[in-house]
C-alpha cells in the first residue's frame, strides 16, 4: 500500500472515531427497552418448547443469500440457555436442547412439560441505507412482503450492477444524459448527515446513514393450548457506516462486500435485542410440572425437568384441584421431589399435572391479533467498516489525490444539485388538488392557473399531437369539461418515479384517500418508493416524469400514481416491481404504465400483469427499443401479451408513421405481439425541476396511448372493463399501410 493510499487510511480512521463522538452527543435514542429486571427472583429453570423459525431468506448486496431462520433459532437457544432461566426442548417436546450430560445420575424417567410453546412469525426484516437517490432497500416489510423478498425459494431475478460499465439490464432507459458532475442525476455523493468524503485510490468514500427493521409476531402458548401472550416486537436501529462508492458510479465488489459486512452487524444486533423481549415475555410465566410417582410415605416425585433446580419451598398446585398443593422439597437430574403441604393426597395421582403458585394475568384465548405492540429502539452508532481494501483503477497516485480535489471545487455546485432534488411534496396555496378529490368545481383562480401551466407546458401544438388528431381546439374545451367531473382516472406509472412538484404534473398527482404511515413516520400520501422503502418516489432520473407528463398531457384529469422501482442507475428488485403493480390494484388503478422493457424473462413482472388481470386492471408497456422483431427475440414485459389479454404492447413511430429510429434506438416490431403503434421520436416531455426536452422511445408511445385511453375513461365513465376500453381504442385508431407487416393491423393511435 502505498504513502497516499495509507494517508487515506489514516484520516478515514479519524474520521470515524470523531464521528461516533459527533453520533453519540448527538443523536436522540429513544425507549431503550431494559433487560429482565436484577430483581428477579429465581425459583427453577422453566421448560420452554420451541417451534421452528420459519426459514426467511434475502438477497444481500453482493447478490448472496441472508438466512434468517437457522441462525436465529440458533441464537434464541443459545441466548435462553445462557441466561440460565430455561430449560429448552424441541417442537417433538422430547428431546432437551443443548443436553450435555443431562442422562447422568438419572434417578427415574422424568417427564417434561413445557410451560409455553414459543411461535414466532416475522413480518419484517430489512436494512436500508443512503438517502434519495443513493437509498436502497434490502430485505421485506410489510408492504414488500411477497415471495420475491419474503423467504421462499424466488428470489431477486435483477441483479446490482458490479461496474460503471455494466449494461444494465434495462437498456439505456436510465442513461445518464451528461458526464459528472453535470449529469442527469440529482447530486448524490454528498453522503447522508455528515458529509465526510475521502479520494480513496480512486474510490470515493463516505459516511451513509443506515437504518434496520425487523418486526415479528411472538405467540407464548401453554402446554392446554391456551393463548398466554400475543404481541408484536419491533426492533429499529440506525446509525453511520463506512460506504465506498455510495453513489454506485464505479459500483465495485468493494461496495456490494462493504454493505454486506454492515448489513449483517445491523440485523445481528437486531436479533439480538429481540431475544431480550422475548426473555421478558417469558420470565414471569409460571413453572409447569407432571406427577411422575408418589412414594410410600408421601413422597411426589414431579417432572420439572432435567437438572431444573427448582428452588426448597417452590409450592405447585394441582391444575384439576387448586386447593391441593405441593411444596417442592429438593431438585435433580431427572425433575424435584416434594411432599403434599395442602389439600387431599388421594388427588396427586400420576400424569396429574400441576403449576406453580404465582399469580399472573388472565389471557384471552384464540386471539388471532397482537394483544400489545413493543417498540426497541436500539442506540445510534458507527458500525466498523468492513475489513475491505478498496479496489483502485489508477496506475499512479496523481488521480486519487486529483479527484477529490476536483470535485471540492464544484462543492457548491453539487450542493445545490442536492437540494434542488426537494423531496417533499408542496402544497399550492389554492389547495386545487382537494378539489379535484372531493369532487367540487374548481374556481376560477385555480382554473386560470392550471389552464396557464398547460399553455407554458403546451404539448398540444406539437407535430405528434396533431399526428394522433389533438389540437388546441380539441384539447380546451376536453379539458375545461372534465376538470367538473367526478371522474378522474388514476393511472400507475411504474417507473423511477415522478417529480411530483413539477408545474405541469402537480396538480395531476394522485393522493392516496387512505393513507398508511411508513417506518420514517410518514405517510403514502402520493404513491411510495419500492426501491428505497419510503414514501417519496421522487424521480431523482428523469425517465418517469417524461412518462407522467405525456399522460397528463393527452390527459388533462388523469391522476398519475407515481410508484418508484428504478434508482437513477435502473437498480431495481424483482420484490420491488411485484409490490409495485399490487399496490397499483390495490389502490383501484384503472391503468397501469410500463415505459421500459427488458430481456429478462421476469416472474415478478409476469406475476404483476397476473394479479392485475384478476382484478380488472390494464396494463400498457412499451415493445422496446431494440429494433427487433418481437416474434423471434424476447423482450419484457411485451412477449407476456399473449398470456394475457390486459397486457397491450405499443410500438413507436415517427412523423412518417413509419417505425422510429433516432440515437441508436430502433422501435420493436411483430404484428402478433404488438397491437397498436404511437409517436415516438422528437417527443417533447417534462423532466424533473421544471426542466424540458426532447426525446425518442416507445415508452413515450406507450405513455401517449395510455393517455388516450384515460381521456376516453374521463370522458365515458361507464365504458365497461378494459376489453371494452382496448375494442374501443382500436376502433377509432388509424390503419397505416405501411405498419400492416409490424403493427396488427397497421394501427396508429388516434385520439377521439
Amino acid at each position: 500500500m502505498d504513502i497516499s493510499m495509507r494517508m487515506n487510511f489514516f484520516i478515514i480512521r479519524l474520521l470515524s472515531i470523531l464521528l461516533s463522538l459527533v453520533c453519540f452527543q448527538d443523536l436522540v435514542i429513544a425507549g431503550e427497552n431494559p433487560s429482565v429486571s436484577e430483581n428477579f427472583v429465581f425459583f427453577g429453570k422453566k421448560v420452554i418448547s420451541l417451534e421452528p423459525v420459519e426459514e426467511l431468506k434475502i438477497e444481500m448486496p453482493d447478490n448472496s443469500i441472508y438466512y434468517f431462520g437457522e441462525n436465529f433459532y440458533a441464537s434464541l437457544i443459545t441466548r435462553l440457555m445462557e441466561t440460565g432461566r430455561y430449560l429448552l426442548v424441541d417442537s417433538s417436546k422430547n428431546y432437551i436442547l443443548n443436553n450435555q450430560g443431562v442422562s447422568l445420575n438419572q434417578q427415574w424417567a422424568g417427564s417434561v412439560t413445557p410451560v409455553a410453546t414459543i411461535h414466532i412469525k416475522v413480518d419484517a426484516l430489512n436494512f436500508q441505507t443512503g438517502s434519495r437517490g443513493e437509498r436502497m432497500f434490502y430485505g421485506f416489510d410489510e408492504r414488500m412482503g411477497n415471495y420475491f423478498s419474503d423467504g421462499t425459494p424466488i428470489v431477486n431475478e435483477f441483479h446490482f450492477k458490479l461496474s460503471a460499465d455494466d449494461l444494465s439490464e434495462f437498456g439505456d432507459t436510465f442513461k445518464s444524459k451528461k458526464s459528472i458532475p453535470f449529469d442527469s442525476r440529482s447530486g448524490l455523493n454528498l453522503g447522508d448527515g455528515f458529509n465526510i468524503n475521502v479520494g480513496l485510490a480512486g474510490t470515493q468514500a463516505q459516511y451513509a446513514r443506515y437504518h434496520s427493521h425487523l418486526h415479528f409476531q411472538l405467540t407464548l402458548e401453554s402446554w392446554d393450548h391456551v393463548l398466554l401472550d400475543h404481541r408484536q416486537i419491533q426492533v429499529h436501529g440506525s446509525g453511520y457506516f463506512l460506504d465506498l462508492a455510495a453513489h454506485y458510479h464505479g459500483y465495485s465488489a468493494g461496495v456490494t462486500l462493504g454493505r454486506k459486512d454492515v448489513m449483517s452487524q445491523a440485523l445481528k444486533k437486531a436479533w439480538s435485542r429481540s431475544i431480550d423481549a422475548i426473555d421478558r415475555s417469558l420470565v414471569n410465566l409460571p413453572m409447569v410440572a407432571q406427577v411422575d410417582a408418589v412414594l410410600q410415605g408421601g413422597t411426589v416425585l414431579m417432572g420439572t425437568g432435567p437438572f431444573s433446580d427448582v428452588q426448597p419451598g417452590v409450592i405447585y398446585e394441582l391444575d384439576n384441584f387448586p386447593g391441593t398443593q405441593i411444596e417442592v422439597d429438593s431438585s435433580g437430574s431427572s425433575g424435584s421431589a416434594g411432599h403434599v403441604r395442602q389439600g387431599d393426597p388421594s388427588q396427586v395421582t400420576v400424569g396429574a399435572l400441576l403449576r406453580q403458585v404465582l399469580p399472573y394475568p388472565p389471557v384471552a384465548e384464540n386471539d388471532a391479533s397482537p394483544s400489545a405492540v413493543e417498540s426497541i429502539v436500539l442506540a445510534a452508532e458507527v458500525l466498523p467498516d468492513a475489513n475491505i481494501l478498496p479496489r483502485s483503477s489508477f496506475s499512479s497516485t496523481i488521480k486519487p489525490l486529483f479527484k477529490p480535489l476536483l470535485e471540492s471545487l464544484f462543492l457548491p455546485y453539487r450542493i445545490g444539485r442536492y437540494f434542488s432534488y426537494d423531496q417533499t411534496y408542496h402544497h399550492e396555496a389554492d389547495r386545487h388538488e382537494e378539489d379535484l378529490q372531493s369532487g367540487r368545481k374548481v374556481s376560477k383562480k385555480s382554473m386560470g392557473k392550471i389552464v396557464s401551466l398547460f399553455k407554458k407546458f403546451n404539448f398540444s401544438n406539437e407535430p405528434w399531437a396533431l399526428q394522433i388528431g389533438l389540437t388546441n381546439q380539441s384539447l380546451q374545451p376536453a379539458l375545461q369539461s372534465t376538470l367538473q367531473s367526478n371522474e378522474k382516472p388514476w393511472v400507475a406509472v411504474i417507473d423511477s418515479g415522478v417529480d411530483y412538484n413539477h408545474p405541469f404534473l402537480h396538480k395531476s398527482l394522485w393522493l392516496n384517500p387512505n393513507p398508511v404511515t411508513d417506518l420514517d413516520s410518514r405517510k403514502d400520501r402520493y404513491g411510495w418508493d419500492f426501491i428505497s422503502g419510503d414514501s417519496r418516489p421522487y424521480d431523482d432520473h428523469y425517465h418517469g416524469t417524461q412518462i407522467a407528463s405525456l399522460i397528463v398531457a393527452v390527459a388533462p384529469t388523469a391522476q398519475i400514481i407515481p410508484l418508484k422501482v428504478f434508482n437513477p442507475w435502473g437498480v431495481t428488485q424483482s420484490a420491488a416491481l411485484y409490490s409495485a403493480f399490487k399496490y397499483a390494484v390495490d389502490h383501484q388503478a384503472k391503468i397501469i404504465v410500463c415505459g421500459w422493457s427488458t430481456s429478462i424473462q421476469s416472474i415478478a413482472i409476469q406475476k404483476g400483469i397476473e394479479y392485475a388481470q384478476q382484478n380488472g386492471v390494464l396494463v400498457v408497456t412499451a415493445a422496446g427499443d431494440q429494433g427487433v422483431d418481437l416474434e423471434k427475440t424476447k423482450i419484457y414485459p411485451a412477449s407476456n401479451a399473449p398470456s394475457y389479454d390486459n397486457l397491450l404492447v405499443v410500438t413507436g413511430v415517427d412523423e412518417q408513421d413509419q417505425l422510429f429510429e433516432d440515437s441508436g434506438r430502433r422501435a420493436n416490431y411483430g404484428p402478433a405481439i404488438v397491437m397498436i403503434a404511437a409517436p415516438a421520436q422528437g417527443i417533447r416531455v417534462a423532466e424533473p425541476r421544471f426542466r424540458e426536452a426532447r426525446e425518442s422511445s416507445t415508452g413515450l408511445a406507450a405513455a401517449i396511448v395510455a393517455g388516450v385511453l384515460a381521456r376516453n375513461l374521463a370522458q365515458y365513465p361507464n365504458s365497461g372493463t378494459y376489453q371494452d376500453w382496448v375494442r374501443d381504442l382500436l376502433s377509432h385508431a388509424d390503419s397505416v399501410l405501411g405498419l400492416s407487416s409490424k403493427v396488427r393491423g397497421g394501427l396508429r393511435v388516434r385520439a377521439k
